[in-house]
């Protein structure tokens, strides 16, 4: 993502807020992430110091700049699933994967695609 501007904003409007960590954390994934992976989607895989930058970005809003009081790790291993951070890299590979599922289900509108666009004939060739 070339520009930054737009994503920056509301992570500014959102710091302004008096809110946990953890209420962060779900505000990253369910607001700023979903506004992100449609750019993901059908672009091959984000350079790793692209995703470097937006984890940071994440992580300065999540402490509100200070340096990180629990280990990154530890944030997306522990507590319960909402209140977990998200790997960047995770959910960009799985975001991928649900293009195999698309393909995988017989006589579905991805599969019968693929089959009337590309080389393949007959059955959906993952089918």
């Amino acid at each position: 993502m070339r520009n930054w501007q737009p994503l920056q904003k509301e992570i500014i409007q959102w710091s302004k807020r008096d809110i946990s960590p953890i209420y962060k954390i779900i505000i990253i994934k369910r607001l700023l992430l979903s506004k992100l992976s449609h750019l993901f989607l059908p672009r091959p895989r984000p350079d790793a110091s692209w995703i470097k930058r937006l984890e940071t970005l994440f992580l300065k809003f999540i402490w509100g700049g200070k340096t990180d009081k629990i280990t990154r790790k530890t944030m997306q291993m522990d507590g319960e699933r909402e209140r977990r951070m998200i790997n960047i890299n995770i959910f960009i590979k799985s975001l991928k994967l649900t293009w195999i599922r698309r393909l995988l289900i017989k006589d579905s509108e991805w599969s019968n695609l693929l089959t009337e666009t590309t080389i393949f004939k007959g059955p959906a060739p993952f089918a």
